[in-house]
């Protein structure tokens, strides 16, 4: 057999038809299918920036999501601070059933605005109120932390710059213990910086109806022990300490040439932000009754009345947001908003 026929030679391969063009139409529309998708896209990203602050505020609010029949429960993590830590111990008074009950049925009717709503919480030692702090976030408040004045000042000018939502509330302790820092700008002259300033009354004078116990001859020891030995007797201070009318007026005079730190918080922040974007204060102390201020809205050393004062200062600032709102769960009237629970 010849080499020739062993070894025949191949047919050259058919080459493909070429591909007819796409109609020009055609072309027109994808192109404009493209570009919506991309205008889709941009637009969604443009959305989420601006209203990025909004709508971290509206997921803190929201204590359950449910995708595709699947029921997902969240958590408000905007309050929490990785130095608050439970505590036995309180700073506040205790309150009983029927107050705590009152209070989350007063939350419940006013929950839209509760989930809205940012308080900024100044103390510097928040651990020992974490179960106030915890009753409200429970409640879907948006609680930030400040320990000092100059952070609480500067987390409220961080708000005005338009970042994120703007404070509703401030809640802050009167006494605050001196913390000192340097400046780390300049390491050679350490400036040291005082982050709980007090300061003499000048838009802010404080007055004491009578002066804590801390600050008589035996630290308020004998109208303990009276209290003690007659707990339904109302005790008059003037038969242990006499010269109480002059305490109380040279007790006044030092404080408003020395304002507490929470006191002078209060004249920083009128000093430095417009009162109308101002947030109020609530002041709380152990002997916060004896105290009349003009520089906050409450000043209260009850708990059940601190709570009170909060969801009331609350409901006023964000009253459109109540208008139509009722759950559908109950008929009865919405409580009303007014009353002994508004005293400080």
């Amino acid at each position: 057999m010849a080499a020739s026929d062993a070894n025949p030679e191949k047919p050259p391969p058919e080459k493909p038809a070429p591909e007819k063009p796409a109609p020009k139409a055609l072309l027109v529309l994808e192109g404009i299918k493209s570009a919506i998708l991309i205008a889709f896209w941009a637009a969604g990203l443009v959305f989420l920036i601006w209203n990025w602050s909004k709508l971290g505020d509206m997921v803190t609010g929201m204590s359950r999501l449910e995708l595709l029949g699947v029921k997902v429960e969240l958590t408000n993590k905007s309050y929490n601070d990785s130095s608050i830590t439970s505590s036995g111990e309180k700073r506040m008074g205790d309150w009983t059933d029927e107050q705590r009950k009152a209070a989350e049925v007063r939350a419940m009717w006013i929950r839209p605005i509760l989930a809205l709503s940012k308080i900024l919480w100044v103390d510097g030692g928040p651990e020992y109120l974490n179960n106030e702090i915890s009753f409200l976030t429970a409640q879907r408040v948006n609680v930030r932390i400040a320990r000092t004045t100059n952070d609480a000042i500067e987390k409220v000018k961080e708000t005005l710059k338009g970042k994120e939502n703007k404070f509703d509330l401030i809640v802050s302790s009167i006494t605050r213990e001196s913390v000192v820092l340097y400046d780390k700008k300049d390491d050679k002259k350490q400036k040291p910086i005082e982050q709980n300033p007090k300061g003499k009354a000048t838009e802010c004078p404080v007055h004491f109806f009578t002066i804590p116990n801390g600050a008589l001859p035996d630290k308020g020891e004998a109208l303990r022990k009276a209290k003690e030995e007659n707990p339904d007797i109302n005790i008059d201070p003037l038969k242990y300490y006499p010269d109480l009318p002059q305490r109380v007026s040279e007790y006044n005079v030092t404080a408003n040439e020395s304002l507490e730190a929470g006191f002078h918080f209060a004249q920083m922040l009128k000093r430095e932000i417009p009162d109308e974007k101002r947030p109020p204060i609530i002041f709380y102390s152990q002997y916060a009754n004896t105290i009349a201020t003009r520089c906050s809205d409450v000043v209260t050393s009850d708990m059940f009345t601190l709570i009170s004062s909060i969801f009331n200062t609350l409901e006023r600032r964000r009253a459109e947001d109540l208008d139509h709102y009722r759950p559908p769960w109950s008929d009865a009237p919405r409580p009303s908003t007014t009353g002994a629970a508004a005293a400080g």
